[in-house]
């Protein structure tokens, strides 16, 4: 039985040997600058490195992502050389597990301690370690000139709302920093805005929703800065420490704007405006799940069920915001508006009447209201035009009429009011003397 164990190990053995041998080869490579056959090694073990990730040394790891972000770098490719040198410095920076089975002695490395802990068990044994950073000073080495000059043209792009090219130059940025050690999470928040802005939806998506799983707040310890002669800045620690060399200055801590509704709210927009809307109402819900009544993000979710023409949804989310601010006209008026796409005239009018009396000044709820109520003239119409001459004719198209005139009294008083409110507007005139004549036939 034991041999059914110890041959996968003793191939798997083997098979790392060969891939340490390769990660080797291509970081000599690449730090002797030969990368075209740098690129030809790390493109043959790719795959087999992204199946094999939890069975190779992190210090492997490191010497391999290290030797894709040289190579990267050495193209001109800045983003994808910052998000290698990135994970490299994530691999210096974090703890990691190695898991050993007591019966195989096969050994396997894992980085969350919650996953370290679901297989800590008879059978096998966990141990944190730490790697010793190798390639920090290498990453500053390489990536420091470029940085300050990255800046200003991304700064640069951003005021000339060049938000495309912006948006990837504070991308890199943010991966460079996160290289270095320096990562700003609220700079891979700021790219997000910037795709959603350029309408480059997709983009901002994959942002946002690394966000969302890493549960972004936006919330870091900043430190505010009274200088002697009054002025207040903002700073990180290291900054501050340096202030804190003359006593004159004036530091306190404080915390920076929590961002996670925000993050939520354009998360949501964003995938409505690519038609996701499901994704669009995720976002939403997943908020309200921890955020219950919020009326910012019920709103943004109310505009999204109408939009996706889930008219049932909103009906029901209405009712909420009206319950929370029962003098929120603009609920009402929508309310009126999706009764009135799903053909219930009546409850479209009630809305619309309750809006009206929040605001009576908005023109655009007597308009909607006498649509609603002409919407019933049609069917009459078509009635009597189809009409012969007959007595029995005759006697039908006299109570048709009289069914137009009782729609048109409805309406009357609505266009009137209309009317008062934008006295030039010649549709309301030319209908009102329409209704008139109608109603003073025979």
């Amino acid at each position: 039985m034991k041999l059914k164990f110890i041959i996968p190990v003793v191939l798997l053995g083997t098979f790392a040997f060969s891939q340490e041998k390769e990660i080797k080869n291509a970081l000599s490579l690449a730090k002797d600058n030969k990368t075209t056959e740098a690129t030809t090694v790390l493109s043959s073990i790719e795959s087999q490195v992204t199946q094999n990730y939890g069975n190779l040394e992190p210090s492997l790891l490191a010497d391999y992502y290290f030797a894709l972000g040289k190579v990267a770098f050495s193209t001109n490719n800045n983003k994808l050389a910052a998000e290698h040198f990135a994970k490299v410095n994530e691999l210096e920076s974090n703890p990691y597990f190695v898991v050993k089975n007591k019966d195989t002695k096969a050994v396997s490395y894992v980085y969350s301690k919650a996953e370290a802990a679901s297989l800590e068990s008879g059978n096998n044994s966990v141990k944190e370690r730490k790697l010793t950073p190798l390639y920090s000073e290498d990453i500053k080495t390489l990536v420091g000139p470029s940085m300050q000059t990255l800046s200003t043209t991304a700064k640069e792009q951003f005021q000339n709302n060049d938000y495309v090219n912006a948006a990837k130059n504070f991308e890199t940025l943010y991966y460079l920093n996160k290289a270095i050690g320096k990562e700003d999470i609220r700079t891979l928040y700021f790219v997000g805005k910037l795709y959603q802005n350029a309408k480059e939806n997709e983009k901002a998506a994959v942002i946002y929703d690394k966000l969302v799983s890493q549960k972004f707040t936006g919330v870091v310890d900043e430190y505010e800065i009274t200088l002697a002669d009054g002025k207040i800045i903002t700073s990180n620690q290291a900054d501050a420490d340096l202030y804190k060399l003359d006593t004159k200055n004036k530091i306190k801590k404080v915390q920076s704007e929590n961002l996670e509704k925000e993050l939520y709210t354009n998360a949501a927009v964003n995938a409505a405006l690519a038609k996701n809307h499901d994704k669009a109402i995720e976002y939403c819900k997943l908020y309200l799940a921890s955020h219950s009544g919020d009326s910012d993000i019920q709103k943004t979710l109310s505009n999204i069920y109408i939009d996706a023409k889930k008219y049932d949804e909103y009906i029901v989310l209405a009712q909420d915001l009206i319950a929370a601010n029962p003098n929120d006209a603009n609920v009402y008026k929508y309310v009126g508006l999706v009764y009135g796409q799903k053909g219930d005239s009546a409850k479209a009018k009630e809305y619309f009447d309750k809006a009206i009396n929040l605001t009576p000044n908005d023109i655009s709820l007597y308009v909607s209201v006498i649509l609603g109520i002409l919407e019933r003239e049609k069917p009459l119409v078509t009635e009597m035009n189809a009409l012969g001459n007959s007595k029995a004719d005759n006697d039908k198209y006299k109570k048709l009429l009289e069914k137009r005139k009782a729609i048109y009294k409805e309406a009357m008083p609505y266009a009137e009011a209309a009317s008062k409110l934008e006295p030039d507007n010649k549709e309301l005139k030319s209908l009102i003397t329409k209704m008139t004549n109608l109603l003073s036939r025979s």
